[in-house]
Formats: structure tokens, C-alpha cells, sequence
């Protein structure tokens, strides 16, 4: 049973590394189920480092995501508010039709 926890652990990780989302949350699912077993008390130390260590890693997705999406957001922003002026001094503001993004 520790074996189907670490294998679980290890495509959870996998995952999270990759960025799969949906495969992650697939893994920890299966991971939540096999939970529910006894564990060696051998191997809960070990287990639970490796849990720490996944727990981890998905905070560092989560704050690279939000980076990544307020990257976008001020791009957005500037490329909406993009000023330009032609040869003669007449300021032209170029329109953009990029939708606004939300926030779920």
C-alpha cells in the first residue's frame, strides 16, 4: 500500500512539474483514495516529506501562474493605452480589442 501511495505521489509531482493541471488533480485524487489507507509507520516519514515537498512545489505553480497572468494583464493595459504620434505631430491612439480579463 505504500508503494500505490508513492506511485500516486510521483505522478502528482510529475504533473505539477509539467503543469498539467488536470492530470495533477487526477493524481491527487487517486492519492486522497489510496489516503485512506493504514501506512507503515516505517514509511510515514518519508511520506510525509514527500507530501510536504508536492505541497510545496503546487504553492510555486500557483504563485507562477499569478505572475504570469499579471505579466499579461500589464501588457494589456499598455497595449491598450498605446499612444503613437505620425510624421506631422498628430497623436493617434491605436484602438485594441483585447477582451478584459477575469478573474474567477
Amino acid at each position: 500500500m505504500s508503494d500505490s501511495l508513492m506511485r500516486h505521489l510521483k505522478q502528482a509531482r510529475e504533473a505539477v512539474i509539467a503543469g498539467d493541471a488536470a492530470r495533477a488533480m487526477a493524481a491527487i485524487e487517486k492519492l486522497s483514495k489510496a489516503g485512506e489507507m493504514r501506512v507503515d509507520d516505517a514509511a510515514r516519514p518519508h511520506l510525509q516529506r514527500q507530501v510536504e515537498e508536492l505541497h510545496q512545489l503546487a504553492l510555486a505553480a500557483q504563485k507562477g501562474a499569478r505572475m504570469a497572468m499579471d505579466q499579461v494583464r500589464a501588457i494589456v493595459e499598455a497595449a491598450r493605452s498605446l499612444q503613437t504620434y505620425d510624421s506631422v505631430g498628430a497623436r493617434r491612439v491605436a484602438v485594441t480589442v483585447a477582451p478584459v480579463p477575469r478573474r474567477y
